[in-house]
């Protein structure tokens, strides 16, 4: 049987998920864990080496972040799959900065198709993200170099400004230039110039930076 780390804070989850990994005609042996301080103290002792972690991120004593961080410092080869509700740029950011090798929602676990799919991928030594597009996003935030993420939101005009803030406010093109007081193309041509001073291609693009950033107006 191929040997798995399982580290989540509910029992109740631990066991529906272990019942099914373990009653697969391949069969896993699941090693469970409370959260990632339990995983941190008693691995280094344990006689095994997993296949895979699976890491739940949100997590009292140690997070998952944390414990990512910690097993590829430790044990770089082995491949850690993350699984949690948390969707958000800002959550992918750590867990790429951690060194976790993909992330799977988990929705995709009742019943758990999509992550046995992910936990394929990621023990072939490929990564998964169940959201690709918020992960090749992020990928190009993190690689850009800080000092140009600065000069071009410093750049930023008021008028260029203002778009963003009813940008992060849901609204639509015209809803956003009809309180601005111009025209929908005007809008537009605000937005086309914002996109080409931060690096992004898109109005989702754009959000998910500012809330990578943190961004705040000025």
């Amino acid at each position: 049987m191929t040997p798995i780390a399982f580290i989540d804070d509910y029992p109740s989850f631990r066991d529906y998920l272990t019942a099914h990994l373990e009653g697969l005609p391949h069969g896993f042996k699941v090693h469970s864990y409370n959260h990632g301080q339990d995983f941190v103290s008693r691995f280094p002792t344990e006689n095994y080496t997993p296949a895979i972690v699976l890491m739940d991120i949100k997590m009292p004593y140690m997070n998952g972040y944390d414990t990512t961080a910690w097993i590829k410092k430790e044990y770089p080869s082995i491949p850690v799959l993350a699984f949690s509700d948390i969707t958000c740029a800002e959550a992918i950011v750590q867990l790429v900065k951690s060194g976790a090798n993909g992330h799977c929602s988990k929705a995709n676990c009742y019943p758990p198709v999509r992550l046995l799919e992910a936990m394929t991928e990621v023990m072939q030594g490929k990564e998964y993200y169940d959201d690709p597009e918020l992960y090749l996003f992020v990928k190009k935030r993190l690689a850009m170099p800080s000092k140009q993420l600065e000069e071009g939101l410093e750049s930023l005009t008021e008028r260029e400004l203002s778009v963003i803030r009813y940008m992060r406010l849901h609204k639509t093109y015209s809803e956003s230039a009809e309180e601005l007081c111009i025209s929908t193309d005007a809008y537009k041509s605000r937005l086309k110039s914002i996109f080409k001073k931060l690096g992004v291609k898109s109005s989702k693009e754009l959000y998910d930076w500012t809330v990578e950033k943190g961004f705040r107006d000025k």
